[in-house]
């Protein structure tokens, strides 16, 4: 692996975003760049820090760091630019660059909620990568969260709706990146949300329903215990009292006996 010289590194992306409005020449450079600073030890296998199934350059964080920095003000001058790049961009097989692509749909100005729905949905397509899906929700769709809410709720509802497992543990990672972003308060939206799902869960889902609820607990401990007491008495389900069960461990001894008490 090639060290990072940041007097170099800077004249390579400052090379690399004179071709910002050429998203096809911007590509080829940015795998050129992305090449350059590959960690070649670690690219003939899997990568220790992600499992994906996309190749990885396993760039050192300095790289993509300072890329970031460097295209920010571009893409806020640029922005029909800057999504036709992060379309370009989103066609490579590699994840690094995949995830620059996501980091210029996070990072571009609009107006309209369209073209970042538009993009989210082809992107979070039945195939995705777990790899990503994190970082679509964490980065790329976080306009919709803050700009946009009633739309990101809809959006999220669109596959909490859906039969399919796959479909429903795409909609709770979006849930809960929600839960990270930071002073978010609006945790009733949440609790709508999975209300469903809790009531009448899914094997294959629970684990990621117990994941939003963990969220939950963490963030607001007693709001989330009187909703399980809901869910509770509210449902049959031998998935739910195991959902609920599993849940314990969250909150105080006071208000595990509680919870308990609903399972008996």
């Amino acid at each position: 692996m090639v060290a990072v010289n940041p007097t170099r590194l800077r004249f390579q992306i400052a090379d690399l975003l004179n071709d910002f409005k050429a998203p096809v020449n911007f590509h080829r450079g940015l795998s050129v760049l992305f090449d350059f600073y590959a960690n070649r030890t670690l690219r003939s296998g899997e990568s220790i820090k992600v499992q994906s199934v996309h190749r990885s350059y396993n760039l050192p964080h300095p790289v993509t760091r300072q890329l970031k920095i460097d295209l920010k003000p571009r893409v806020a001058q640029n922005t029909a630019e800057t999504l036709a790049l992060a379309d370009e961009l989103w066609t490579d097989p590699y994840l690094e660059v995949k995830q620059v692509a996501i980091y210029l749909l996070n990072q571009t100005p609009v107006d309209n909620p369209q073209p970042i729905l538009d993009r989210l949905q082809r992107w979070l397509a039945y195939d995705i990568d777990r790899a990503l899906i994190s970082d679509i929700w964490a980065s790329g769709a976080s306009q919709l969260q803050t700009i946009f809410p009633a739309v990101w709720e809809s959006f999220i509802q669109s596959y909490l709706s859906q039969q399919d497992p796959k479909s429903i543990s795409i909609g709770l990672s979006g849930l809960r990146q929600s839960l990270e972003v930071q002073d978010f308060k609006n945790t009733p939206v949440i609790f709508r949300l999975i209300s469903p799902l809790v009531r009448n869960p899914q094997h294959a889902n629970l684990k990621d329903l117990r994941k939003v609820i963990d969220a939950l607990a963490q963030q607001s401990p007693t709001e989330t215990a009187y909703f399980l007491h809901q869910m509770a008495a509210l449902s049959d389900s031998v998935e739910t009292k195991r959902l609920i069960k599993q849940c314990l461990p969250n909150f105080s001894q006071a208000l595990q006996a509680e919870l308990k008490a609903d399972l008996k």
